[in-house]
């Protein structure tokens, strides 16, 4: 054999080339050299020069040995394919991350010290500066702060926490922020699209990119980022995300809603979990999104004392629903009337929640009265519905029924209605609008106008001081609903003719379902 070659790399090849070696070495033999390319590991070589065999990484830059199959003796032996695969992927890695200059101390480390982690240890001193995770809390400590120039709102920082929390991204965190590289993130991008999309992916580059500027203009010295290119700013994703289009019909949010209402009081068929498939909190904030059409989360984020009774004259029945700008996308308080008819179903499933009366959230958490309800309490009931979420088996030991069925049901496709979430109640809502001849009126009830400047601070005030602040808030949104900046007039015929088509269609399709059952 002479030349290169490029197949499966397996043991005979190895001990081919070894018989070689010998052959080669004695005296006045025909000298045999060539060189093995592994298909299966796409840069991994075995070469047969003189009375050695070695095992060698390619790229277009770079060549290196990185231990020999022959002399068994040598101090870089490598005993098989599987150890030479294994080191050839760490030193890939270093040199995709731009740890060449690296690689040779390390080789020397792992060979004698058997050991990858304790190598790596050997050739990158510890650090002084900063790891990514102070980085990313300081971040978010500064950002958070009430003066801060570029404040964080609450839902970033859950962003950002929800982006580094994957269990892919835990050895970054702990990593000196000057040994991250370039490529490191690169390979972190790939992956994270791979296993969870693409909007995932760029979360992950525009937060790094956030915290890598934050501490780089404010913390340099203790970041170890004085004369630091960068480089992070060079980040980029080749993949775009289109736009979304769903836009459910009405007809299919209220057939979702009556699947809700339906699986309120019984479990998901062909799940192994026995309790109620919608809890009291998610069903009534599903119908809160449906008749409001609020982004999810700050929709949900309303607190108790910011819906009310509107106490005008002739406005008997509606309430008024206020967020403060610090939940709102664009930073600013939008006030929503909210029509008699709606008010009542909305508190007709309030009433079944567990927190409510009991918490500062209008929509409290079904398990901890100090948080609202999470648009992912929303979204994954859905998911369950339409078969959307992750199978799981039966765990072992445990008793579940031999008769309960094994097979989950896609309700979404047995009612005849397409795939949506809450946010897409937005694009209907729009539609709508446009159907009865007021296009202002989506634009009313998603605009978002005048600052709230109050807010309830519970370690200070005594409950006679909450009890009077409550009365004061309520008559100061009252007084804001009613100023011309909030388009009151606007809102609440919008409201009613958004609420009243919801409303309509779920009542004639839970009458039509009740005779379909009837005749059955």
């Amino acid at each position: 054999m002479v030349g290169k070659h490029n197949l499966y790399i397996e043991m005979h090849h190895v001990d081919a080339a070894s018989r070689a070696a010998l052959k080669n070495s004695k005296k006045g033999a025909i000298d045999e050299s060539y060189t093995l390319t592994d298909r299966g590991h796409r840069g991994l070589a075995l070469r047969l020069r003189g009375g050695k065999v070695s095992w060698m990484v390619k790229t277009t830059k770079v060549s290196k040995v990185i231990g020999y199959a022959h002399p068994k003796t040598h101090p870089w032996a490598i005993k098989g394919i599987i150890e030479a695969k294994e080191i050839a992927g760490h030193v890939q890695a270093m040199i995709r991350n731009g740890e060449e200059a690296l690689v040779d101390d390390y080789l020397s480390n792992r060979h004698s010290l058997k050991d990858h982690d304790k190598a790596v240890s050997a050739v990158r001193p510890v650090a002084e500066t900063w790891t990514f995770r102070t980085c990313l809390e300081e971040t978010l400590k500064e950002r958070s702060d009430a003066s801060a120039q570029r404040p964080l709102r609450p839902r970033s920082v859950d962003e950002y926490r929800h982006t580094f929390s994957r269990p892919i991204l835990q050895p970054l965190l702990e990593k000196p922020v000057t040994s991250i590289t370039r490529g490191e993130i690169e390979t972190l991008r790939k992956a994270i699209k791979d296993k969870h999309g693409i909007r995932p992916s760029e979360k992950l580059l525009t937060n790094f990119r956030s915290v890598m500027d934050h501490v780089a203009a404010f913390h340099s010295m203790e970041a170890g980022l004085e004369t630091v290119e960068p480089w992070w700013r060079m980040l980029s994703s080749p993949f775009g995300v289109r736009p979304r289009t769903r836009r459910p019909t009405i007809q299919e949010i209220v057939k979702t809603l009556l699947i809700a209402e339906e699986y309120s009081t019984k479990p998901f068929p062909g799940r192994y979990n026995k309790k109620v498939g919608v809890a009291p909190s998610a069903l009534a904030g599903l119908w809160w999104l449906a008749l409001t059409a609020q982004r999810a989360q700050a929709g949900l984020m309303l607190k108790s004392y910011d819906f009310n009774a509107d106490t005008m004259p002739g406005r008997e029945g509606w309430m008024l629903a206020a967020w403060d700008g610090s939940v709102m996308k664009n930073r600013q308080t939008h006030v929503l009337p909210i029509p008699p008819r709606a008010s009542a179903k909305i508190q007709e499933h309030l009433a079944k929640c567990k927190y409510v009366g009991r918490s500062d959230w209008a929509f409290p958490s079904s398990t901890n009265p100090d948080k609202p309800t999470h648009k992912s309490v929303i979204n994954n009931v859905m998911k369950r519905m339409a078969m959307r979420d992750q199978k799981r088996t039966k765990k072992q030991g445990t008793d579940d029924a031999p008769t309960r069925k094994k097979t989950r049901v896609d309700l979404f496709s047995e009612r005849g209605i397409l795939w949506w979430s809450p946010h897409d109640i937005r694009r209907t809502l729009l539609q709508r609008m446009d159907e009865l001849g007021m296009p202002g009126g989506a634009s009313a009830i998603m605009a978002h106008e005048i600052k709230l400047s109050q807010s309830l601070d519970d370690e200070r005030m005594t409950m006679l001081q909450r009890e009077e602040f409550r009365r004061q808030r309520a008559a100061r949104i009252t007084l804001m609903a009613y100023g011309g900046a909030q388009h009151i007039n606007l809102k609440s015929t919008a409201m009613t003719a958004w609420t009243d088509s919801i409303l309509d269609a779920y009542e004639e399709e839970k009458a039509k379902q009740m005779d379909q059952r009837e005749a059955a």
